[in-house]
């Protein structure tokens, strides 16, 4: 995962689902409020890349991209 804080916050790749909320805390540890998140962005789908699209997605309104 890499956090980029800016005026409108991304992180790039979620990690896996069952570490969902340790990410959760880990941004926030980071100084970002979750709720901030304007964009995830995965590298790949791969699940330690995207399975914590769905936990951060259902408590937020972000955006999800591949690239």
């Amino acid at each position: 995962m890499i956090l980029i804080k800016d005026q409108l916050p991304i992180l790039i790749n979620t990690g896996f689902g069952s570490d969902a909320k340790e990410t959760e805390q880990l941004i926030k540890e980071a100084g970002v409020s979750p709720e901030e998140l304007h964009l995830i962005v995965n590298t790949n789908y791969h699940s330690d890349h995207v399975g914590g699209n769905y936990h951060l997605q259902k408590k937020l309104w972000c955006y999800d991209c591949c690239l």
